[in-house]
């Protein structure tokens, strides 16, 4: 286990005085839980009884390890930590860097510093940005944008996998004038004004939002300001720039100025959606990305069989698709922590989001990174879930002769108490119900039925915990047999009853026999 790695394990144990479960802290690790016991085996063997094991997962003896990491808290010299320490230091001076005096700030020889010059042009590659040289002078040459960019990405790579680390993005990202217990207060706001203003963010698209807002306070700190705007902001832009020049004000102390405030809205707009509701929050879906996603849907659920052709999942992912679009043009990617795990963890899953980021990518011309389809990913995991439990949830006919309003007593405390599980899409108020018309799935009713069978439940008039649990067991034995005959039916796609003898004639035993 690497000292990064550690130290990262370390401070999730010591974020919660409580248990851990295992599945839990490899999620955050982006590794698998058997990584997860191997490394804590390896803390417990520097110290021990650094964690305690059990049912639950893991608990920390916080003095132990607060005692381990002081122990090891020697300066960091590791290379990645050397060259974001020179990259820091070439974007924070507007005249260059001097490579000897690097070398003895750094502490390391000057041939050490020349090689790590070549990683720090290959972390260049592709940002706008190109590094100068005039003897022992370094520039690093490029738009403000662009380095702000570069300062983004070395924050992603100094954050902990798996959760927003306040300190890991500070100090990637060389944040000093920004206090951190502003983050957490300013993420909570923006997503809820966003929310009240029709949008949906997720939570890792805030936490980048807040990111580069961090990294945009402290640039115009440092006199860094961007000037003007390429183009003419809509009123969306406008409005969710006023947002955030509020709360920047309000949280970092900072005043933006238009440039970057309308840079700001504008990646905003790239990492949300407006699902419905206010016509002036809605985002016009463009057509052509639609038809992409909609063709890429269809051939991914034939080829895979799963189940994600449905027109809601279609415009889901259009819009996040749309948004990606953006984010490639502008090279604002979106990180995504769980990356490593959905790879591990759910491998078809991932293959199909694969299968459609390969065919979008093409038609599209966009090209996608793993993160980016890792978020694909999950939109297909939340389209399973939901069709597997729409698949699983029944629908029941309440029969309760009227009676005041017992009935609807009746139906209130079956929702409150089965949720989801069990759907009532039918009363029947009469005493003399036509039994034979009812079709679904269970038949809950306050008098007897003439045929009882095995989706009927006989209830009292008023419902005990035992009467919920009747209820449950006759849902529970409905789900099984419903899962019985599609298996049933998908066995008989596969099998030709022409290929098989039956009965077995008596001789024909006898012969093979």
């Amino acid at each position: 286990m690497s000292r990064r790695r550690q130290e990262q394990l370390i401070g999730l144990l010591m974020r919660d005085e409580g248990w851990m479960p295992s599945a839990a802290l490899a999620d955050r690790l982006g590794v698998t839980p058997r990584s997860v016991r191997s490394y804590i085996a390896a803390l417990n063997a520097q110290a021990e009884g650094a964690v305690e094991s059990g049912p639950a997962g893991y608990r920390a003896d916080r003095s132990v390890l607060a005692g381990l990491r002081a122990k090891d808290s020697r300066p960091k010299t590791a290379p990645r930590d050397r060259l974001h320490a020179l990259v820091r230091e070439l974007l924070e001076a507007s005249s260059g860097v001097d490579l000897y005096r690097a070398a003895e700030r750094l502490h390391v020889s000057e041939a050490t510093l020349e090689a790590d010059l070549v990683r720090v042009r290959s972390l260049l590659h592709g940002t706008g940005l190109a590094l100068e040289r005039s003897g022992p002078r370094l520039l690093l040459v490029g738009g403000e944008l662009e380095q702000r960019k570069l300062v983004s990405t070395l924050a992603h790579a100094e954050m902990e996998h798996g959760y927003f680390d306040v300190e890991g993005m500070r100090r990637g990202a060389g944040i000093g004038a920004v206090d951190s217990s502003a983050f957490g207060p300013f993420k909570n706001e923006l997503a809820a004004e966003l929310a009240e203003q029709g949008y949906y963010v997720n939570e890792f698209a805030t936490a980048d939002v807040v990111l580069h807002v961090a990294i945009a306070a402290e640039r115009v700190s440092q006199g860094r300001a961007v000037e003007g705007t390429p183009v003419e902001p809509g009123e969306q832009q406008e409005r969710i720039a006023r947002l955030l020049g509020r709360l920047s004000g309000r949280h970092f102390g900072v005043t933006l100025g238009r440039g970057d405030l309308n840079h700001l809205a504008s990646l905003v707009l790239t990492r949300v959606v407006a699902p419905g509701g206010d016509p002036s929050t809605q985002i016009a879906l463009d057509p052509a990305v639609e038809a992409a996603v909609a063709e890429a849907v269809q051939r991914a659920a034939r080829e895979y069989t799963v189940d994600i052709d449905h027109a809601a999942f279609v415009r889901r992912l259009s819009l996040h698709v749309q948004n990606l679009a953006h984010r490639a043009r502008e090279q604002a990617w979106s990180r995504n922590p769980l990356t490593r795990s959905l790879k591990t963890t759910y491998p078809m899953i991932f293959q199909v989001a694969v299968s459609l980021s390969d065919e979008l990518s093409q038609v599209l011309g966009i090209p996608l990174r793993d993160d980016e389809i890792a978020y694909i990913a999950m939109h297909v995991g939340g389209q399973l879930e939901r069709s597997r439990r729409a698949g699983e949830a029944l629908t029941a006919t309440l029969v309760s002769p009227g009676y005041y309003e017992m009935h609807e007593l009746l139906r209130a405390r079956i929702d409150k108490s089965l949720g989801s599980g069990i759907e009532v899409t039918r009363m029947e108020t009469r005493v003399d119900p036509d039994w034979s018309s009812i079709d679904t799935d269970l038949v809950l009713t306050t008098i007897e039925p003439p045929a009882p069978d095995e989706r009927t439940v006989q209830l009292p008039p008023f419902l005990s915990d035992q009467d919920m649990e009747r209820i449950a067991a006759a849902a529970g034995r409905r789900r099984r047999t419903r899962r019985l005959a599609r298996l049933r039916g998908e066995l008989e796609s596969y099998l030709d009853s022409s290929a098989f003898l039956r009965p077995l004639k008596a001789a024909c035993l006898l012969y093979t026999s």
